[in-house]
């Protein structure tokens, strides 16, 4: 229709803070959608840092995120069917899409020649756009997921390790049928560092 053609406005800042044992970021960005595109502007706020607590490394992080059309990690087929539903114009819909809040714990481990990983995210939302709700969330109007994931970093030298993570998704209430928001992963491999 060329109403994406004019979303090409974005824009973000950021303050990022650097200690001895913390570090911090805040950043916000945005998009200003063309004219001829029915969606609300969507608009993202992160905060995140983490702390040298001896040998262990703790980490902490906060996601809102204002119509969001994509959530985090998007099965494909929400992605085509968010798009069409809330970019186009349609007498239903409102233009806005989903409200979410992301929170982030995790660690991070060094144990002679390993080192440990996890972290846990919880997700909960709520679809303003009754269209999306409607087609895309099965009738639901709130989403909510948790992720837990563990991992293992094995130093082979300063720049080589071997990893391996596990992580398990649970999506509920509109993302209870979303393929990306229930499922497990395995990830294993070898990594360099140059």
């Amino acid at each position: 229709t060329g109403a994406f053609s004019k979303n090409n406005r974005f824009w973000n800042a950021a303050l990022n803070y650097e200690g001895e044992k913390a570090q911090a970021i805040l950043s916000l960005a945005g998009t200003m959608m063309g004219s001829g595109d029915k969606a609300k502007d969507p608009f993202q706020l992160r905060v995140g840092g983490n702390y040298q607590l001896g040998p262990v490394k703790l980490y902490g992080g906060y996601t809102y995120h204002k119509n969001n059309t994509r959530l985090s990690v998007p099965s494909p087929e929400y992605i085509g069917a968010a798009m069409e539903l809330v970019h186009v114009p349609n007498p239903l819909n409102n233009g806005k899409g989903v409200d979410t809040n992301a929170f982030n714990v995790g660690f991070q481990i060094p144990y002679g020649t390993f080192t440990f990983l996890g972290q846990y995210q919880y997700m909960t939302g709520k679809v303003k756009n009754p269209l999306l709700s409607r087609v895309v969330f099965h009738g639901e109007k709130k989403v909510k997921k948790n992720v837990i994931a563990l991992g293992t970093l094995y130093h082979l030298s300063k720049r080589s390790h071997l990893y391996g993570v596990v992580a398990w998704s649970d999506g509920k209430k509109g993302l209870k049928v979303d393929k990306t928001s229930n499922r497990s992963i395995l990830m294993c491999g070898v990594a360099h560092h140059f």
